[in-house]
């Protein structure tokens, strides 16, 4: 039973020096009346830090994803009014580091359709976004506006409208 307590008692003991080494350190020093005054050691602040990264894993946590849809239809002589409004809807989500800067446009938002060069388009509204903030979500719309249609026969054409995402770091 002696050697029970005895080995009790010597885990309790370490036990508790490991709670010392996380306290904070004071200093005692005596001042000009002879009276002993206690202070902190250090300036007593105490650090916050986040992980900027998954466990395991480098690098940092910025990420941003941008949803564009593949086709839209335009109906023959069809205008922007007809389809509600707007035309492309397409949006982002972006999470970045303190700095960086997500650039999202399109190349170019006036053009003609394949095979159709007197059938134009022209873009207008939200054709690109500048995202600097840590944390953004947003919608945009584009209207399409096409001309010409009087000068091409009854038929399906395409043109390839293309955005391009430019991502810099801090």
């Amino acid at each position: 039973m002696k050697k029970l307590l005895a080995a009790a008692l010597a885990i309790v003991m370490v036990l508790s020096m490991s709670v010392m080494a996380f306290a904070t350190t004071y200093e005692a020093t005596m001042n000009d009346e002879g009276q002993w005054e206690v202070t902190p050691a250090g300036d007593m602040q105490t650090e916050l830090k986040t992980l900027t990264h998954k466990y395991g894993e480098t690098g940092g946590a910025a990420n941003y994803t941008i949803t564009i849809p593949a086709t839209v239809e335009i109906p023959w002589e069809g205008t922007p009014e007809e389809f509600g409004g707007d035309v492309i809807e397409w949006s982002y989500a972006a999470q970045l580091n303190t700095g960086d800067t997500l650039a999202i446009a399109i190349d170019s938002t006036t053009g003609s359709f394949e095979n159709a060069p007197t059938l134009t388009y022209e873009l207008t509204g939200d054709t690109s976004a500048t995202v600097t903030s840590f944390a953004s979500t947003t919608d945009q719309t584009i209207d399409v506006a096409v001309e010409g249609w009087d000068t091409v026969p009854v038929d399906e054409y395409t043109a390839t409208v293309t955005f391009t995402a430019d991502y810099t770091a801090a």
